[in-house]
């Protein structure tokens, strides 16, 4: 397996055409129903991941793990992002559309590709990730350090914010730095504005 690294190019629009192929197996959508607009959203960047690259002011992009022949096995998405905990702003890195192929689930790829996303964000100066995840996917975030968040959610601009339904959607946090964690219970229970899903 590799990462596909990439700087400041575009990915290729077979590469995206792959990632799309990927989330709609992972994530089937009833019938009737189109993709969530977040996946037919054009991410153009693949993040870099390269020691010897300074980091980006920003974690924004496909992070793209392919096999020995390039075919994409796994590829999940980093999203800049600014969510109100208690009516204080807070920069987090939206950890978005985590997926494996059916053939490589169930080797730990999943895990290391969360692993590399979340130290990606944290080299790009964030100290806490957060994402969405259907209820039952919860129990993997847990086995990897992520907190369920509970209490007052809401999504949407701040004039339609609309509270989150945690039997479709769970909220997550993952305190990336030291300073984070020691403020983790700021967050316990706190009313949480996030400006929508990703």
């Amino acid at each position: 397996m590799r990462v596909l690294i990439r700087t400041a190019a575009t990915i290729t629009d077979r590469e995206q055409q792959a990632c799309f192929a990927l989330w709609d197996d992972a994530f089937p959508q009833p019938a009737g129903q189109t993709r969530p607009p977040d996946f037919a959203e054009p991410t153009t960047t693949a993040l870099l991941i390269d020691d010897d690259t300074p980091a980006a002011s920003a974690a924004t992009g496909n992070v793209l793990v392919r096999d020995e022949v390039a075919t994409l096995v796994a590829a999940c998405r980093l999203r800049d992002r600014v969510i109100m905990v208690a009516g204080v702003p807070v920069r987090v890195a939206g950890l978005a559309s985590v997926a494996v192929v059916e053939a490589h689930r169930g080797r730990g790829l999943g895990t290391w590709l969360v692993h590399l996303a979340t130290d990606t964000a944290r080299v790009h100066g964030y100290g806490w990730s957060v994402l969405f995840c259907s209820p039952h996917r919860q129990g993997f975030y847990h086995r990897l350090g992520w907190q369920s968040l509970a209490g007052d959610l809401h999504v949407g601009p701040p004039t339609a914010a609309h509270p989150i339904n945690p039997a479709e959607d769970a909220a997550m946090a993952l305190s990336l730095t030291q300073v984070a964690a020691a403020n983790r219970a700021a967050w316990r229970g706190a009313p949480i504005v996030f400006p929508d899903y990703w």
